[in-house]
């Protein structure tokens, strides 16, 4: 007998999972074909004086094989529309010779009534918190002037899956995600709620379907655990949650047409501050050892607090007596640098220098050059 039976409500469909058995009551091997077949029990609406379930009425009967099953129940048109009332779904199994244990004594509950709209012109951008996922509101939509001024709770829903992943079977471990240390104007910073179906690369994610004041006819939120380099895959359902009786349940919409985004960080870091330069010459060192002193101008800035820095690079632009650039600028660290700190030793006492640092990040995203420090080395007093 099955004992696992759940009921969801998608659309116009009840969609049924559970688990057929391999063994009978008996504990012996099921043998030869199986048929699984589910019946539908309807509470009388609300408007009428008898409430209470109809006989169980067979609605499916479909081939079944021991393990993981599922199956869907299209309502008729009578269920699909008007207040919602509950449904309780029971199965039985039939062998090879048409003989069952009966009915599932645990009924799952569904719900019939009318759907919420399906969510409309679902997009994905990349944004440098993560996916930017927006959709039409419903707000001002015919659905939701119908229900009132005050209209059932609903979500957005969202199916996610990783087209970067290998299949479930080969399925690599991915690190938590990582907040970006980057902020976007355009990125509307709500977390969705996220679960993941660990036997496939499908993450559901759910976001509240509501729109901003300033626009409200989208809708929208954003995935903060979207990856960089990643490609994905969603859809939307609008779900409504509601309680019939003692049960609580949801109606969701038919799934949304899909989207995919590839998450392309093309976002640079924030321009390092704090550029400050000193000059020097390494005269008390040759002091020591005898070698020939040698000029420098030592460099040193704030250091960034991105997550993906890769490290910074050095400009500098040789500078007249009065300050103003003279020739091109050049770049001194021919790969990024990881410490905020710099010496150039290729300076010649009496020439000024103008220089600029750039922070770059893991995807070679170049930031804003820094505010410009002006330096020079002293000319030697005579002996």
């Amino acid at each position: 007998m099955v004992t696992d039976l759940s009921a969801k409500r998608v659309g116009d469909r009840v969609v049924l999972r559970w688990t057929t058995p391999s063994r009978t009551t008996d504990d012996l091997e099921i043998k030869g074909a199986m048929t699984a077949e589910l019946c539908r029990e309807t509470e009388a609406r609300p408007a009428l004086p008898a409430a209470r379930l109809a006989a169980c009425t067979p609605v499916v009967r479909t081939p079944a094989v021991p393990g993981p099953s599922e199956t869907a129940d299209t309502l008729p048109v009578s269920l699909r529309s008007g207040p919602a009332v509950l449904l309780a779904y029971r199965i039985q199994i039939f062998n090879s010779t048409g003989h069952s244990s009966g009915n599932s004594t645990a009924p799952a509950y569904a719900a019939a009534g009318s759907t919420p709209a399906a969510v409309a012109s679902l997009q994905a951008t990349v944004s440098e918190q993560g996916a930017v996922l927006e959709w039409k509101s419903e707000r001002n939509s015919a659905a939701a002037l119908e229900t009132g001024p005050v209209a059932p709770p609903q979500v957005i829903d969202f199916s996610r899956i990783d087209l970067s992943l290998p299949p479930a079977t080969e399925k690599r471990v991915r690190p938590a995600a990582q907040p970006s240390g980057k902020t976007s104007s355009k990125s509307r910073p709500v977390q969705p709620k996220k679960t993941q179906d660990e036997a496939s690369n499908e993450v559901h994610l759910r976001a509240p379907d509501t729109a901003p004041a300033a626009n409200p006819e989208r809708a929208g939120t954003v995935d903060t655990t979207a990856a960089m380099g990643d490609t994905y895959t969603y859809t939307a359902q609008r779900v409504r949650a509601l309680t019939l009786g003692n049960h609580q349940m949801e109606i969701a919409s038919e799934p949304s047409a899909p989207v995919t985004l590839a998450m392309r960080d093309t976002f640079p870091p924030k321009p390092p501050t704090g550029l400050a330069t000193i000059a020097g010459t390494t005269a008390p060192e040759a002091a020591v050892t005898g070698a020939k002193p040698q000029p420098y101008i030592d460099l040193s800035w704030e250091p960034n607090t991105e997550p993906d820095l890769a490290g910074y690079r050095v400009y500098r632009q040789l500078a007249r007596a009065d300050g103003t650039p003279q020739g091109p600028l050049a770049r001194l660290t021919p790969l990024p640098i990881a410490v905020p700190a710099y010496r150039d030793v290729a300076v010649r006492p009496g020439q000024g220098y103008i220089y600029t640092v750039t922070a770059v990040d893991a995807a070679s995203n170049e930031s804003a050059p820094s505010a410009k420090a002006h330096e020079s080395v002293p000319e030697a007093a005579p002996e």
